[in-house]
């Protein structure tokens, strides 16, 4: 498949969404397909597939050019991506001001145009001032140690304390935990006898479904704390190299759950059914863990924005953090870092 073919009816669209779900049962590498091939190769609904691939169409038309010469420009322009936000700016701005519609759509399809690109490597800075991706509701919460110890007592089983004690000490997206297996971790003892673990995370990391997980395609090295790895080795009795049985959107609602199990949980009705806003999710660990290193005196800003998979100046050219230094800002921070009830 080299291009996507216009489609114009409902019935071809379903045609269509049932050929791109065949590609995404190929077994070819990665490497040997089109842009097009590996932006579907992860794809499940059939519909939601033709649905997003009318939009990319559209956006091809619109700027003049294939799947693969996009690619190629933003190889070309790689770091900043200059020319390929333009165009996506550009593309809203018709579809808001000549098609007229909604901002909402807008931002929809520029959700689509951004998964295209993040599929294939490329991540692009959309105008999120004018075409909001992000949710509306915005939160500044930062949690302490008794809210997360809160949150782990009240939460049924010992996978889910996991996910829970990890995120919050570690930092990591939600999407990176289902993608760890046992022998990436490397065990680093300390004089007390307390066993840290160092995790590699590559770009090209994938889950249990080969999805690509690295958001920003950066090689990075994060810490888990003694107590993580304390839950971590609870766990690995009778389970195989894969640390969770979850996936992402299972993962996901942990936090939340647990949050309004301890009572901390605080939510906002969004005018949609079934769909309010939770004050604690996934994302305050981040916070979490940058604010409680700190409090243990690692004032390293970039080591801080590197132990969370975010790219750091130069891109890390010249800044390295070896598993010493990375240790030695757990255990300067250990007893801030302490989660577990």
């Amino acid at each position: 498949m080299l291009a996507i073919q216009a489609v114009l009816s409902r019935g071809k669209r379903y045609v269509l969404g049932a050929v791109m779900a065949a590609v995404v049962r190929s077994q070819a590498p990665s490497s040997a397909m089109t842009p097009i091939e590996r932006w579907t190769r992860y794809s499940r609904s059939k519909k939601s597939l033709a649905e997003r691939t009318v939009v990319l169409e559209r956006f091809f038309q619109f700027v003049g050019k294939s799947d693969v010469e996009l690619i190629e420009v933003a190889k070309q322009d790689y770091p900043m991506q200059v020319r390929i936000n333009d165009w996506v700016l550009q593309y809203l701005d018709s579809r808001h001001d000549r098609d007229k519609i909604a901002t909402s759509s807008c931002c929809k399809e520029g959700g689509v145009i951004s998964g295209f690109f993040h599929r294939n490597g490329v991540v692009i800075q959309l105008p999120t001032d004018k075409y909001p991706m992000k949710p509306v509701f915005e939160s500044t919460r930062l949690l302490e140690q008794k809210d997360v110890a809160m949150m782990i007592s009240k939460t049924k089983g010992l996978d889910r304390q996991a996910v829970i004690c990890v995120n919050f000490q570690s930092g990591q997206r939600i999407a990176i935990l289902p993608a760890l297996r046992y022998n990436m971790i490397t065990r680093y003892p300390d004089k007390d006898g307390k066993v840290y673990g160092i995790v590699e995370v590559k770009p090209e990391i994938r889950n249990r479904t080969g999805e690509l997980v690295n958001k920003t395609r950066t090689h990075y090295t994060f810490c888990l704390h003694w107590q993580s790895m304390s839950l971590l080795d609870n766990m690995r009795k009778g389970r195989d190299d894969w640390i969770w049985q979850f996936n992402k959107r299972n993962m996901q609602y942990i936090i939340p759950k647990a949050a309004e199990s301890a009572g901390i949980q605080r939510k906002t009705e969004t005018g949609r059914k079934d769909r309010d806003w939770h004050e604690v999710h996934a994302h305050v660990c981040r916070r979490f863990l940058k604010h409680q290193l700190r409090l243990g005196g690692v004032q390293d800003r970039d080591l801080l924005e590197y132990l969370i998979g975010h790219k750091v100046p130069s891109h890390g050219t010249y800044d390295v953090f070896p598993p010493e230094i990375i240790l030695e800002a757990y255990h300067k921070a250990e007893w801030y870092l302490r989660v577990l009830p």
